[in-house]
């Protein structure tokens, strides 16, 4: 992949602001050779947008794309980096979120781009241990479409979300691997990180729903992602919400989309009108899960696993500690709020 293109996709996963969103949509639609007058016309914009950010982004990188930039200055001094860097390699356990958080209640500094978080762990002498990849096959215009297409239902059923008669949910599963989750972090560069494991195989399943308007998030445990297990966990939410219309938001996996669960689709909502129906599956687009909020769980309640993995002497507390972080929490983050706007705010 380009390396423009990977700034681009950093930033985008980055930022919150739907402008500064939209403005590296667009040149990252130019980078994979959409004319000037289909980015505008997919975007709702005029020509000159198009042809302006994609100068600055040239000219400046991703960092011209932010609101008000005024110009390439460094955010820390020569002096402050310094301390960063030696605070670094004064801890015992890293992590890139301790050190964002690090630098924004420490020095006012938030970066537009992990980039810039890795260039001070790499001048500290750590080392990722495992290589993070993206879907070359995620269409930023079928993302934006998805946007525009969500912002539209949640218009037309704005007094029913509001009431909480109409309940969304963003869907995803998560699958737990013993070996995977306490085998990676941060650490020093030529001295490899290890703890016991027992059994490398063990592995859990879990379906989570993400409710939009209260951050909770409800999980159960299943053998495995699959039909079966998808209908479950339907049975599951409805349990939960008897008295309310429910709104799925997930993913186009195979499971979601099978025979079996349009036939209990079908059956559910028979002789209703769509407004009506018990249960609505919208389907994000696809390679792109940054689009599903409950991403943000899963990372959050992992990144905890990974921080105590030197405590879990056994998969019973990696699953004890994972499902109690998910439950005593209420899940806030940006990516969730920018949806809870486009609620309140039409």
């Amino acid at each position: 992949m380009e390396v423009q293109e990977l700034m681009l996709l950093n930033f985008m996963e980055q930022t919150s602001d739907p402008r500064e969103q939209k403005r590296a949509i667009a040149v990252r639609m130019r980078l994979k050779n959409y004319s000037r007058d289909q980015v505008a016309e997919l975007l709702n914009v005029g020509p000159d947008y198009v042809t302006k950010w994609t100068s600055i982004f040239k000219q400046e990188g991703v960092v011209g794309l932010t609101m008000g930039y005024q110009g390439s200055n460094g955010y820390l001094s020569k002096a402050e980096r310094t301390e960063v860097i030696e605070w670094l390699t004064r801890q015992e356990q890293w992590s890139l979120d301790d050190l964002i958080q690090h630098l924004k209640t420490g020095y006012q500094v938030v970066y537009q781009s992990k980039q810039s978080y890795y260039e001070l762990l790499k001048q500290a002498k750590l080392s990722w241990k495992k290589v993070q990849s993206d879907n070359p096959k995620k269409d930023p215009a079928q993302v934006a479409a998805k946007r525009t297409e969500l912002t539209t239902y949640f218009a037309q059923h704005r007094p029913k979300i509001l009431s909480g008669q109409r309940i969304i949910l963003f869907v995803d599963e998560c699958h737990l691997l013993w070996k995977n989750i306490c085998g990676y972090g941060w650490g020093a560069i030529g001295q490899p990180l290890t703890t016991p494991i027992s059994n490398g195989k063990q592995k859990q399943t879990y379906y989570g729903a993400l409710n939009l308007m209260t951050g909770q998030t409800l999980l159960k445990a299943l053998p495995k992602g699959d039909t079966e297990a998808t209908l479950k966990f339907l049975d599951f939410l409805r349990a939960n919400f008897p008295d309310h219309q429910l709104t799925l938001i997930w993913d186009g996996a195979t499971y979601h989309r099978s025979d079996p669960l349009r036939d209990y689709l079908d059956t559910l909502n028979h002789a209703l009108s769509p407004d009506q129906w018990p249960i609505t599956c919208i389907q994000l687009a696809p390679y792109a899960p940054e689009q599903n909020p409950i991403e943000t769980v899963w990372g959050y309640a992992k990144s905890q696993l990974r921080r105590a993995y030197h405590s879990l002497p056994s998969f019973t507390k990696v699953k004890h500690l994972f499902v109690e972080t998910i439950k005593n929490n209420l899940f806030l983050f940006q990516d969730l709020l920018d949806y809870q706007k486009l609620v309140h705010l039409i």
